[in-house]
């Protein structure tokens, strides 16, 4: 019973994501793809071919896939990803 809503809730949330994804794509003053990410990462989780689409989107786009496995790792754990034992945060210098 509890997994039929988590489920419900997951898919609810990654709708509304998309779609207000779709909405500020029209919009100067929100980044639409943001929330597109978001809302196929939540759908992901409970829907199989949306797992196999993000899949191929990963591997056409390293840098942005790399960026929302920070942002769902932080969400997840709920604290700040750690830095490198060293102390850089691995950017090339200036």
């Amino acid at each position: 019973m509890i997994r039929h809503i988590h489920r419900g809730v997951v898919i609810s949330l990654g709708v509304f994501f998309l779609l207000l994804g779709v909405i500020s794509g029209f919009l100067p003053v929100l980044q639409g793809w943001i929330f597109v990410l978001i809302g196929l990462a939540l759908l992901a989780e409970e829907i199989p071919w949306v797992r196999r689409h993000l899949e191929r989107l990963k591997t056409r786009f390293p840098k942005q896939a790399k960026q929302l496995e920070r942002l769902k790792s932080r969400l997840t754990s709920g604290r700040e990803p750690t830095r490198p034992a060293d102390g850089h945060s691995g950017a090339a210098p200036k």
